[in-house]
């Protein structure tokens, strides 16, 4: 199977855990109780049919922040959304940003039906940026149980970016398109795939976000460890199977722009924060905050491990101030190696 546009295809907010704040066949869940979920967004309750650009699934598409970032005559406008799906044992969410935006990142972000994210047992297997469509618009996410049978919601959020030239005049996506550099690249199949994509020099230290399709197909399954970028140019996807083998190829993905000025706009500078800290739960969760004055575009994540294995549950930005990151074990106890993340943002060139 190859990812939406290669071949179209298909709570709370409570972060749990050690939460560090770094500034530098699916069955029926009937015998599953599912709770009432509150809301998540905080400005809107948006329908996915305002957006006839993009495709948009799951249930609550709305605003979860939308945050102004001024320079001295032009404005960004960086706006994320949310959907969700579930619960069920495997889950697969698309949402697409609205009209006047360009897809520049997302997330996804596992939810546990009853309200308790200690017992979280899902793992992720997709969070990527649709690329080669035309549209610029849209993010999928998937997640599943694996050994043990788990159901789980799966929230899949995309950042958007819109650009107002001086008076505030929009600018239409059609002139910051050409400045984008989207692309994807293919691991070879092996229980641990992984693969890196390069970005050509004049992207240099501006890749706004990556992604990871990990192509399991109808096996066992294959769980994504590693979905980020490494300054100054290069994106990584990496997956790993868990207690039954299942041989698959992964599919890393890059989004990045150039720093030639955009006509009616000028330049946008972008910006990194980072942070890794040692995995010391079952289930760990990592903050990294967006560098001040930015708005926030990208989310990448990282887990090692020394034992049987540590795998992602969370690549997401509940807020626009940071990003978070949450890897597990899964079955056997694996408390080792660590956790890190990565995040990126924009702001106009003063």
């Amino acid at each position: 199977m190859k990812p939406k546009s290669l071949a179209v295809w298909g709570v709370s907010l409570t972060l749990i855990g050690l939460i560090a704040l770094a500034t530098g066949c699916t069955k029926s869940p009937s015998a599953l109780k599912a709770t009432t979920l509150p809301p998540i967004g905080v400005t809107s309750d948006q329908e996915a049919t305002s957006i006839p650009n993009g495709t948009s699934t799951g249930t609550g598409y709305q605003v979860i922040f939308d945050q102004y970032i001024y320079g001295a005559t032009t404005t960004a406008e960086v706006t994320e959304w949310a959907a969700y799906v579930g619960p069920a044992e495997h889950n697969t969410v698309e949402i697409a940003v609205e009209n006047g935006y360009v897809c520049v990142g997302g997330g996804a972000h596992t939810v546990d039906p009853n309200g308790n994210q200690a017992n979280v047992d899902a793992l992720l297997t997709a969070a990527y940026p649709v690329v080669g469509d035309g549209y610029y618009s849209s993010f999928v996410a998937s997640n599943k149980d694996q050994f043990t049978q788990y159901f789980s919601y799966l929230y899949v959020y995309v950042i958007g970016l819109k650009l107002y030239g001086p008076g505030g005049t929009v600018i239409p996506t059609s002139a910051i398109t050409p400045h984008l550099y989207e692309t994807y690249d293919l691991s070879t199949a092996a229980h641990y795939p992984t693969v890196s994509e390069g970005v050509p020099s004049q992207y240099a230290n501006r890749i706004l976000s990556g992604g990871a399709f990990d192509d399991y197909g109808s096996g066992y399954g294959n769980l994504i460890t590693e979905c980020d970028w490494t300054l100054p140019a290069t994106t990584t996807a990496a997956g790993k199977d868990q207690h039954s083998p299942d041989v698959c190829s992964i599919y890393d993905f890059v989004i990045a722009i150039d720093n030639n000025p955009i006509a009616g706009f000028g330049n946008l500078n972008v910006a990194y924060n980072s942070a890794t800290i040692p995995n010391s739960t079952h289930l760990q969760s990592l903050g990294v905050a967006v560098a001040p004055g930015y708005g926030l575009t990208g989310v990448g994540g990282k887990t090692t491990w020394t034992g049987y294995g540590r795998m992602l549950y969370d690549l997401y930005a509940p807020s626009s101030s940071q990003i978070v990151v949450g890897s597990k074990d899964q079955q056997t106890p694996d408390i080792s190696g660590n956790i890190s993340g990565i995040v990126s943002g924009v702001q106009p060139a003063q």
